[in-house]
């Protein structure tokens, strides 16, 4: 009796609201039911993925392997560019919590001394004959900016960078390299160390 009462109940519901067509049966309830759930355990795996993606992302290297074990002078950048007359060097002394290699390029694009194609692929300590030094490994766009001066420029370039670099990190000696090696223009080859700039 229960049963047909209940029946009874859900047809006058079903009726009530638009008709027959909008009633199931019972397993075809289930199977919206069991839809349903599928369909939100997808969505929840979907979530949980994305969450891993992201989190792999925050972990993955960055393009820029800069060793942070190299600690600057006093939080400070000390940023030389060429003068107007190309015979000598603005220098400017910047304040920052955290010095970092790729920081220091960043200001050198800003005032004109670099073009943005420049970005630091390594950055480390090394010994040279048992002086602490440094190895500055940057990008192609370096070696194609450097290739594409003048001596003039070439030299004030050159030397707007490896004085920024030793008088930041307080180093002797350093060594720039461009995807990895040594490289040459038509005036100069850059291989070994360079010492500061006068």
């Amino acid at each position: 009796m229960k049963a047909k009462k209940l029946s009874a109940i859900l047809l006058a519901f079903c009726l009530g609201t638009g008709g027959i067509a909008g009633c199931g049966t019972g397993d075809e309830v289930k199977t919206t039911e069991q839809e349903a759930e599928s369909s939100t355990s997808q969505e929840d795996g979907q979530v949980t993925q994305k969450t891993e993606k992201e989190e792999n992302k925050e972990e993955a290297p960055k393009e820029e392997k800069e060793t942070s074990s190299i600690p600057a002078e006093n939080g400070k950048a000390i940023i030389y560019s060429p003068n107007e007359n190309a015979d000598g060097y603005n220098k400017q002394e910047m304040d920052f919590e955290e010095v970092s290699p790729g920081m220091i390029i960043g200001q050198m694009v800003g005032d004109g001394t670099l073009p943005d194609s420049v970005v630091v692929q390594n950055f480390e300590e090394v010994d040279n004959e048992g002086e602490p030094a440094l190895r500055l490994d940057l990008s192609s766009g370096f070696g194609e900016y450097v290739q594409s001066m003048g001596t003039a420029g070439e030299d004030m370039t050159m030397g707007s960078l490896v004085n920024t670099f030793l008088d930041t990190y307080g180093a002797s000696s350093i060594e720039i390299l461009v995807d990895g090696e040594a490289f040459s223009t038509g005036h100069s080859e850059y291989s070994g160390f360079l010492s500061r700039y006068e």
